[in-house]
């Protein structure tokens, strides 16, 4: 991990640019039967943070690889969004409703 650190910073520095510490993280995958590696990932002295899931391109990414987090983000945004055109159902035409929905 220090070697593909230090060819990254070497790169973000030619580039003026620098590691934000504060949003750095690390993801350990594993299978449902393996236990989690007690790893700890510091450069430069700061430590990065292990997480156990991300948002990434609007997709929630775990470290067991499951849908779960995901399933339950994309379930409560569609309840709301199904609320909001219910609830203006009555004031529309449904050729309206339908380029709500397919928005």
């Amino acid at each position: 991990m220090n070697s593909v650190f230090i060819k990254t910073n070497s790169w973000l520095k030619s580039n003026l640019l620098s590691f934000n510490f504060d949003k750095t993280y690390f993801l350990q995958f594993m299978t449902k039967d393996s236990n989690e590696i007690g790893m700890q990932i510091s450069y430069e002295n700061e430590q990065i943070t292990n997480i156990h899931n991300t948002k990434f391109l609007g997709l929630v990414t775990e470290s067991s690889l499951s849908w779960k987090n995901h399933i339950d983000v994309l379930i409560y945004k569609l309840s709301k969004e199904c609320y909001a055109v219910r609830s203006v159902k009555l004031l529309m035409s449904s050729e309206v409703l339908r380029m709500i929905h397919f928005a």
